[in-house]
């Protein structure tokens, strides 16, 4: 599949060139620098010439100077597949310091190295972290929590490729390597005293609130992360009330709080009925643990879960969403330099849940001169360089209803009268963090765990976080 590996800099300086196949020469890398990076016309990732293809990604290097990463091909190649080992390649060079031109030069055998790891006869195998650590010379250079960008973080929770197919002839010129285990992602062996799992919904609520009240747009973007602390190599079940699981199921009318009290879920804090029911979940990206046909046949999520932290999905919900506050605004000009302001704040969540880190963000005229305001609950403070009022609360319980109340003052001149009337009011915003509620109604109905050979019954946790995104609210 791939039969080179070229690395330049900026500059089109040739850094590394790992010739694969014995019919590709030295000499196709000046082929490339002279047809694309000499060349600023040239934008498209991918160049074939006669029966040579290049394939090409350029990244950022540590000192934010592009880099340029070529793959070289003379077949008919899945391209996609190209493009996703040259993007790990490069994470896997973040990872162990290589993404800097002058360490690139001083360390090129192991950049060498980790491309015979990666590559069997040019067809990619693995970039899983933990099956690449112990056959590399040298160790990675941070882990995880200093890792310098959110892909590198996604990369060292197990985010690699999935293994290619075994070749049934291998070219005598291509190192000898150990054949990818069948679940890449996970180390054996593994034993804890204390066999747990933890599963996080973590949801962000994204809503736009018209001036009439209605709901302009509104979805959910969520994910399901997962810490694994289990012995052996257990087969996991995750049900859903999605609704293509849910079709024919008598328990899909349950409430969430009868189905979770169904489950080993140790934090049993209430969640409102109003998330009861199936969930239409869209744009639904696994990790590749899943059993991706298991899943397609009967909508349960089976995996063998890597070892400690992971995200297992992603997923988007549009319809039938979850708005957990109501803001009400009142704007109106009393005078021709006053505007009063009643902002009316009630939270649509049951009174046995509350939100933390409320905050109401409601922007001013900006030739503000005096702001007054009063408030039934928690703070309020004028900001007068950002020109708004900021209303916070630490705590804010459900089924609650506060009110702001504010009298502003403005400079009674025509210019600043006509600047008030052409102020385009920028929406209100609304941020918050509200533990053990679903924005999207998705529920976890059963989490099984089975491992054939230590048959344990592993303590389960299950938490439903919701986050604010975009909640605005225009006037």
């Amino acid at each position: 599949m791939i039969s080179a590996i070229f690395i330049y800099s900026a500059r089109g300086d040739l850094l590394i060139c790992k010739l694969i196949k014995d019919h590709v020469k030295r000499s196709l890398a000046d082929v490339f620098r002279t047809q694309v990076i000499n060349d600023p016309h040239v934008r498209s990732p991918i160049l074939t010439l006669g029966s040579t293809t290049f394939h090409h990604i350029i990244r950022e290097s540590a000192g934010n100077v592009p880099m340029w990463l070529v793959a070289v091909s003379r077949s008919n190649v899945d391209s996609s597949m190209i493009w996703e080992y040259l993007h790990k390649l490069y994470q896997l060079m973040e990872v162990f310091g290589l993404n800097d031109e002058d360490v690139l030069k001083d360390e090129f055998m192991l950049l060498y190295e980790l491309t015979d790891i990666t590559l069997e006869n040019g067809i990619p195998q693995t970039t899983e972290l933990a099956q690449i650590i112990p056959r590399a010379s040298r160790k990675p250079i941070y882990s995880s929590a200093g890792s310098k960008s959110s892909e590198v973080d996604d990369f060292l929770s197990g985010s690699g490729i999935m293994k290619a197919p075994k070749l049934s002839k291998r070219s005598s010129s291509t190192m000898a390597l150990p054949s990818v285990p069948e679940c890449p992602w996970r180390p054996a062996g593994l034993k804890y005293r204390k066999n747990e799992v933890y599963l996080d919904i973590n949801e962000k609520i994204t809503i736009l609130v018209g001036k009439d009240g209605s709901i302009v747009k509104s979805f959910v973007d969520g994910s399901v992360d997962c810490v694994s602390h289990l012995s052996g190599m257990p087969v996991c079940q995750l049900g859903l009330n999605d609704a293509h699981s849910n079709r024919g199921d008598e328990k899909s009318e349950l409430s969430l709080v009868e189905m979770m009290s169904e489950y080993d879920i140790k934090n049993k804090k209430a969640i409102p009925n109003a998330a009861a029911g199936s969930v239409m979940l869209e744009d639904c990206k696994f990790h590749q643990c899943v059993q991706l046909n298991k899943y397609e046949n009967s909508h349960v999520i089976q995996f063998v879960p890597p070892d400690g932290a992971f995200q297992l999905m992603q997923y988007r919900v549009v319809d039938n969403v979850n708005i957990p506050f109501n803001v009400i605004p009142e704007v109106e000009i009393v005078k021709q330099s006053t505007l009063n302001y009643k902002i009316t704040l009630r939270s649509l969540f049951p009174s046995t849940v509350s939100a933390k880190d409320v905050s109401v963000k409601i922007p001013v005229p900006p030739t503000t001169i005096k702001c007054d305001f009063n408030v039934s609950g928690g703070k309020c403070k004028y900001d007068a360089g950002e020109k708004c009022m900021i209303w916070k609360y630490n705590k804010y319980k459900g089924s609650t209803e506060n009110t702001l109340s504010a009298s502003i003052a403005i400079p009674a001149t025509s210019h600043d009268l006509s600047d008030l009337l052409r102020w385009s009011k920028p929406p209100i915003s609304l941020s918050f963090e509200i533990v053990m509620f679903s924005n999207s109604g998705l529920v976890v109905r059963h989490l099984k765990c089975h491992e054939p050979q230590a048959n344990y019954q592993p303590v389960k946790w299950i938490k439903y976080i919701s986050h604010s995104g975009a909640y605005e609210i225009r006037y």
